[in-house]
């Protein structure tokens, strides 16, 4: 095990309830008490039931219980609101072990709520209130797993809305309908099984923006995997706890999950769920929900300067310090000290930029680097608290000169021959699916329609001095993908440029790209995207666009359940070297969807866990035109209609050259 020093991050120690300034919205007092309200305090009868879905038996006991609820009509028809009772609060005949029971109570109502009876049956796993109004029931209200949202339901038992993995579209309907009294906070809205969290800076910014939502919870904090020896089956226990390091188990052990120990009633990785790994170590998501709750933002860039934002509710600025950063895409980074002007809380000013912006360069992205200005009780001083950064220019396409007498070699399969690659470029359609694909249905859809491996076969291959165009057809079961590929020589490299056409059959497909293989030897990956962490195109706002450079053994996410993982959003250009500087380098035509690490995404499907897998010596390269996003479909919404990738036809190239 290496001595790696501590991630930022884990100076948090988010598990130890720090104190922090608030990040959501103002509190909210949404408790209706219209006038009218009838208090339901008094004598209740009730009997306990072996099941909540039990008949209500004859035999009933009666307790008296003390004025916590109301209920109240509305103006059109006979429903009611504010009936709430907190649990400590139940009649004390009801037993720990089986706290299922009916109540009933005879209430004293205005005519028109005639025929009133009141039902609430309470489980250890859900409670459900039943409202009857001459004997039809009127609404439910479930705390977990409703069919019917809770906000839905007029009869709603609580001071707050609580639904749970509501689309992002309900919520905000429901918050915009007028017809909302109470603030609205998801008791689960992301489901972070494995790679997953998509999509989080998308309800954030819809929270912050919209009266009324409040926020939501991540479920859940940490993966519950158990470290477990290979060789015998048995637990590492206490012993173990060297036996791991930035979320990998050492030789001959693994994070075991639901099935490793013989038990054949389980759930299998659903409990590795988690936003950091079992030993702690945060999972890319944790630098995803940081960005997202930055305490500083960058608005925009004006010629006046850029617009810096306090989203604090009660603290100015004065606890944090910053330094500029500025990142051109020829390479060249610049710092300077940043001086936080002193914000209130909400407030925004102009900011002047912090350098002459350079003439060339290509594109451009200022970043402010904040981190703690003192020691905090959940922080040393200079801990990361947010990355923000604005793009201050934007990227100018690729010029490419065109060389006719250049060399372009492929052998008879119509297939590019390169002194780096051990497998040319090829189309791919899929990914080692995600506990989401798995768990969504996407996966077993592309399994149907054969995606892993479809049948390639060549149409045509046509040589024209400097310039190589094949085309070929992929045959899957759910329909033939055309694809074209025009091999051209130019200044300094190999222009590939790439076109894909998907029939309507497969509207939903994993990803649209490029695939290939290098020789054994080039371990370092440079790259300017979106980085240092692993970011997708619904899971991108954690990783600031800049220069960042990483062996390729540690580009690669270790989720408890092997799947496709290690991805960059956003990626402009990168280089593969080997020490002695040599390699090669990928300019893109825009930024793209890249990743690099040494599994196909055969070898990551076919395991259950990490020590079954074999690194291969050379790269396993993905340069994608689209990829499909992350979501939470494990237990929650999929991913938005954005992030899909869809039918028709697909365009991407990029340039190869030899370092």
């Amino acid at each position: 095990m290496t001595d790696a020093p501590p991630d930022p991050l884990l100076a948090l120690r988010p598990w130890e309830s720090p104190e922090v300034t608030s990040w959501g919205r103002l509190p909210m007092n949404a408790v209706d008490r219209r006038a009218g309200a009838v208090c339901l305090d008094g004598d209740w009868r009730f009997q306990l039931l072996p099941a909540p879905d039990s008949p209500v038996g004859e035999v009933w006991s009666s307790s008296y219980v003390p004025g916590v609820w109301t209920m109240q009509g509305t103006d059109d028809l006979p429903r009611y609101l504010n009936v709430r009772m907190p649990f400590a609060e139940f009649p004390p005949h009801v037993p720990a072990a089986n706290p299922t029971g009916v109540y009933e109570r005879a209430v004293d109502v205005p005519a028109e709520w005639t025929g009133l009876r009141i039902v609430l049956r309470v489980g250890a796993a859900e409670s459900v209130l039943l409202v009857h109004v001459d004997g039809r029931p009127t609404g439910i209200v479930q705390y977990e797993g409703a069919a019917k949202r809770g906000w839905a339901d007029p009869d709603l038992a609580s001071d707050i809305a609580c639904p749970m993995y509501a689309p992002l579209e309900e919520c905000l309907a429901h918050a915009l309908s007028g017809a909302q009294t109470k603030p609205l906070i998801q008791c689960e809205y992301s489901h972070a099984m494995g790679n997953s969290n998509g999509t989080l800076a998308d309800h954030w910014a819809a929270i912050e923006a919209t009266p009324g939502l409040q926020g939501g919870f991540i479920w859940e904090f940490r993966d519950h995997g158990i470290l477990q020896r290979v060789n015998d089956g048995r637990p590492a226990g206490r012993g173990g706890a060297g036996l791991y390091d930035n979320g990998v188990a050492a030789p001959g052990h693994r994070w075991a999950y639901g099935g490793d120990f013989g038990e054949t009633d389980h759930d299998g990785a659903f409990i590795a769920d988690g936003v950091v790994f079992p030993d702690r170590t945060p999972k890319p998501v944790m630098f995803e929900h940081r960005e997202i709750a930055a305490p500083v933002r960058l608005e925009s860039f004006r010629h006046e300067g850029v617009v810096m934002g306090n989203h604090q509710h009660f603290r100015s600025l004065d606890w944090l310090c910053g330094e500029w950063e500025l990142s051109l895409a020829d390479g060249i980074t610049l710092t300077a000290p940043a001086e936080l002007p002193a914000l209130r809380p909400g407030e925004t000013a102009a900011v002047p930029l912090p350098f002459t912006l350079p003439e060339d360069g290509g594109e451009a992205w200022l970043t402010l680097r904040v981190t703690t200005a003192r020691d905090e009780p959940w922080a040393p001083r200079g801990t990361v608290v947010c990355l923000p950064q604005v793009r201050l220019r934007a990227a100018l396409p690729p010029v490419h000169t065109r060389v006719p007498d250049g060399s372009v070699e492929v052998d008879e399969d119509g297939l590019l021959v390169h002194p780096l690659l051990t497998a040319a470029p090829t189309l791919s359609l899929w990914r080692a699916p995600t506990d989401n694909d798995e768990l969504g249905g996407m996966a077993a859809r592309w399994r149907e329609w054969g995606l892993e491996a479809p049948l390639r076969t060549v149409v045509s291959t046509r040589r024209d001095p400097g310039r190589v165009t094949v085309v070929s057809d992929y045959l899957c079961t759910g329909g033939t993908v055309r694809h074209e590929q025009v091999l051209t020589a130019v200044e300094g490299g190999l222009l590939v440029e790439e076109s894909a056409e998907l029939p309507e059959t497969l509207y939903d497909v994993a990803r649209v790209g490029t695939v290939f293989e290098t020789v054994a030897g080039l371990n370092l990956l440079e790259w300017f995207g979106r980085g240092p962490w692993e970011s997708y195109p619904d899971r991108a706002a954690g990783a600031p666009v800049g220069h960042h450079c990483l062996p390729v053994d540690e580009l690669f996410t270790p989720y408890l359940r092997p799947q496709e993982s290690g991805g960059r959003h956003g990626v402009r250009r990168f280089t593969l070297s080997a020490p002695d500087a040599t390699g090669l380098a990928v300019r893109l035509d825009r930024a793209r969807q890249v990743c690099v690490t040494r599994h196909r995404a055969a070898d990551l499907a076919a395991v259950a866990h990490h020590d079954e897998l074999v690194p291969r010596a050379g790269c396993v390269v993905h340069i994608d035109a689209a990829h499909r996003g992350l979501g939470t479909a494990s237990c929650g919404p999929d991913t938005f209609a954005s992030c899909l990738v869809a039918a028709g036809v697909h365009r991407w190239s990029w340039t190869l050259r030899v370092l």
